[in-house]
């Protein structure tokens, strides 16, 4: 055992090391912000809380919640296409190519576009329309303060104010 003592730092160094998580893929997020929703679609209106974080590669993490332990919707939208939904609001849920995501998914594959696109934006109201949305972001003083999308297609509407 006195053998062993000696040992010792080194042994929990290694072990340190070995459970440490791979630095290189990790990525710290740039801003986290937390917003009010306020979700219109066929099906009714749903309001709540939003936490978006983005990191420095542009990826998008939007969790709704509304008191409750766990979100009701999460939402990750990557920048290589990669986009995935998850919890009682995902239906079951989906994972994959954001371009062949289920429609009910498109509006929120919209909104993390639209997230993306607002950071470089100026200050003030601007709008973005494509064939299926449109995206509607009010900047002050460098930060966003409201950010929205509506679909084309069926009237569901986005709407995010944050604080």
């Amino acid at each position: 055992m006195k053998k062993l003592l000696p040992l010792l730092p080194l042994l929990l160094l290694l072990a340190g090391c070995a459970s440490q998580p791979d630095a290189a893929n990790w990525t710290p997020p740039i801003q986290n912000s937390r917003a009010t929703f306020l979700w219109k679609h066929r099906g009714g209106t749903l309001a709540g809380e939003a936490d978006i974080t983005n990191d420095v590669r542009g990826n998008v993490e939007i969790r709704l919640t509304k008191d409750l332990p766990k979100p009701l919707l999460e939402i990750t939208s990557m920048t290589d296409g990669h986009f995935s939904a998850t919890g009682p609001l995902a239906g079951g849920g989906w994972s994959g190519d954001a371009s062949r995501s289920p429609v009910r998914f498109s509006l929120w594959t919209a909104l993390a576009a639209a997230w993306r696109g607002a950071y470089p934006a100026r200050d003030g109201r601007q709008e973005v329309h494509t064939d299926s949305y449109r995206a509607a972001v009010w900047k002050e003083s460098g930060r966003i303060r409201e950010l929205s999308v509506s679909s084309s297609d069926n009237g569901e509407v986005i709407r995010l104010v944050f604080r």
